[in-house]
């Protein structure tokens, strides 16, 4: 990774949509680690992608959570 965000990568941070763009990596990331010979490397690029995998997670149930019309905003 380079550390700088495409114009696509760039537009799904503003709508908010990281957790399916951390799913599509979490995807890339498991074809790199299918297509690697190397046992350790195959391991570390495929903890990568359950990291990312994690992180979608995370995002998706936080917006379920916020945009959740039955919450009660006194509860909060």
């Amino acid at each position: 990774m380079t550390g700088v965000f495409t114009d696509s990568d760039r537009a799904a941070w503003i709508r908010g949509d990281r957790a399916a763009r951390y799913r599509e990596r979490a995807d890339h990331l498991k074809g790199m680690a299918s297509a690697e010979t190397r046992p350790r490397e195959r391991a570390h690029v495929l903890e990568l992608a359950i990291e990312y995998e994690r992180l979608a997670d995370e995002l998706a149930a936080g917006q379920k959570t916020r945009n959740d019309p039955s919450r009660d905003s006194r509860s909060r």
